[in-house]
């Protein structure tokens, strides 16, 4: 039997409309979920490195304090940063817990979106016979 132009044969299969809008639905769910993984990851990303820059000023500064010869002085301001988004402040404290002894206290905040966030380092410092 042939086949004239009129006739269409049904044994050819193929995706309806209505399937290729499913799977297109299911693929732009599937990408825009990625995309927003991306931008919470990135966000963590920068909050993360705010912490570490915080964090290896004031150990920098701790270790400062600890070498220096600087005897009882109330928030200054830490030597060791240059990040405007970050302050760091330090505090030593002679005789604190007890005679012949400092307490250095570093002090670094920074804000995180909303949130204040604040890295507290102390240590005491054995000051000698002075």
């Amino acid at each position: 039997m042939e086949m004239g132009r009129g006739y269409l044969e049904m044994k050819e299969k193929g995706f309806t409309l209505i399937e290729v809008m499913i799977a297109l639905i299911i693929f732009s769910i599937g990408a825009l979920s990625i995309t927003g993984m991306f931008i919470i990851g990135e966000k963590g990303i920068k909050n993360g490195m705010k912490s570490f820059m915080a964090v290896q000023a004031s150990k920098a500064q701790m270790e400062i304090l600890l070498r220096s010869d600087i005897n009882d002085s109330l928030n200054n301001n830490c030597s060791t940063l240059s990040l405007s988004n970050i302050q760091c402040t330090w505090s030593i404290k002679k005789d604190a817990p007890e005679e012949g002894l400092s307490l250095i206290e570093v002090i670094a905040t920074w804000f995180e979106g909303e949130k204040e966030r604040e890295l507290v380092l102390t240590t005491i410092r054995f000051d000698g016979n002075n």
